[in-house]
């Protein structure tokens, strides 16, 4: 009877250690820091980084003629790029013509994550020194990259990490409109899957009042969800044909947000 017993009790404290072991994982994982939620500065790619923080200084930012604000990564950065340019066609000509005169401002910086992002309006004070109408975002594809050594970072944890911009914008710029598109495309079955998931997650952001989410991907790809090369050119950066495809399904909501009459914009 003792070992029997004895045997009963040891498989109870196996099941109980068993369920601790578990128990602290889970606990380690909800009290974790998620990284994309740190601000971090940047200080290499010093060609592409000095000169986006320099236009962006204190003091150097026109007020008077900056009613909106494009914040995010190369593929926001490109809409300073002509078409002619050689490996990085982008859509400056499209910017030219239509947001230029709409007073807007390029804050789009190559190769910038979430928490890179983070810190130019945080400790960077990008966000400082003028008002605008309305604030274009889209940011979090480069938190998708995986290999090279690179911790993989959760659908989860990129669209927690997206929020917590949108929620900082709202606190430096509680009278702008914030325009949260939808993370594009990216070549790859399981990138796809993971940025419909970042994109269905941070929809919720919008209330329709300060945040609106659009999500321009689908226009950017064919019928069957395929990506098309005239279009984004290397699975990842859209070609002058996509920043035309981008402003056409923006500027309805866009120009709804700054109360501008689309049917002024230039033809």
């Amino acid at each position: 009877m003792k070992s029997v017993m004895s045997l009963m009790l040891l498989g109870t404290l196996s099941i109980f250690c068993q369920w601790s072991a578990n128990a602290a994982d889970d606990a380690s994982e909800n009290t974790a820091v998620n990284p994309v939620c740190v601000p971090q500065e940047r200080k290499e790619d010093a060609v592409y980084c000095a000169g986006t923080r320099n236009a962006v200084r204190i003091g150097q930012i026109d007020a008077a003629n900056t009613d909106i604000i494009f914040l995010g990564d190369s593929i926001t950065h490109f809409w300073a790029f002509p078409e002619t340019r050689k490996n990085a066609p982008g859509g400056l000509e499209i910017w030219d013509k239509t947001y230029k005169p709409l007073k807007a401002v390029n804050f789009g910086l190559t190769a910038d994550k979430i928490e890179n992002l983070l810190w130019r309006i945080t400790e960077g004070k990008q966000l400082e020194g003028f008002s605008p109408k309305a604030i274009v975002l889209l940011i979090g594809v480069n938190n998708t990259h995986t290999g090279g050594g690179r911790v993989e970072i959760s659908a989860v944890q990129i669209a927690e990490g997206i929020k917590l911009i949108v929620d900082t914008i709202r606190q430096k710029q509680p009278e702008s409109k914030i325009l949260l598109l939808g993370v594009f495309p990216r070549g790859g079955a399981a990138f796809m899957t993971k940025i419909k998931e970042i994109n269905n997650l941070i929809s919720a952001c919008a209330d329709n009042q300060h945040v609106f989410f659009l999500d321009i991907g689908p226009q950017l790809l064919e019928k069957d969800g395929t990506m098309n090369k005239e279009i984004f050119r290397d699975g990842l950066h859209i070609t002058p044909k996509g920043y035309q495809i981008w402003a056409d399904t923006m500027n309805p909501l866009l120009f709804k947000l700054i109360s501008k009459d689309e049917s002024k914009e230039q033809k």
